[in-house]
């Protein structure tokens, strides 16, 4: 039987059960959106984040009143881009500033967030392109397939 750090059963405490299939990288994502109503917010968040997090939960996920959540959205690979597009008009600042700090993000919402009115966010924008630029990360500057080419022949 799974037990917990406090040497307790884990199927004692739904939210237990919860914690281990929202931390659990395999759970799928059709159980994870059947979470999405009865999880409490702290574990929300790490819904959010979850890999196999679907899009259809991420999209109820951006419009989760706690902004902690909605900063988690926009932080996962899977959320639609409409939605992180819409996400640019978020009414938190720390949401906003969350996505200006992402390095995954697209260069166009990026290049949005460099607009934004709050000059902590446009300027941590500006600074997340400025480091993509520098590390050649931006699409079209930097071509993964001629260092593995170059490495294979080197015989690294």
């Amino acid at each position: 039987m799974n037990k917990d750090s406090d040497g307790e059963p884990i199927s004692e405490s739904p939210n237990k059960i919860h914690w281990a299939l929202v931390h659990n990288p395999t759970t799928a994502g059709d159980v994870l959106h059947e979470l999405c109503d009865v999880l409490p917010d702290f574990l929300l968040e790490r819904l959010a984040e979850h890999r196999r997090a679907e899009p259809h939960t991420l999209v109820k996920l951006s419009m989760h009143q706690n902004s902690d959540i909605r900063a988690a959205v926009t932080e996962n690979p899977n959320t639609p881009a409409d939605v992180l597009r819409y996400m640019l008009r978020d009414e938190s600042p720390d949401v906003r500033y969350s996505m200006a700090e992402n390095h995954n993000l697209a260069l166009d919402l990026l290049e949005s967030l460099c607009e934004d009115e709050n000059p902590y966010i446009s300027s941590r924008a500006q600074k997340t392109i400025l480091r993509l630029r520098e590390n050649k990360c931006i699409e079209g500057q930097f071509s993964y397939g001629e260092i593995y080419e170059q490495r294979f022949l080197e015989g690294l």
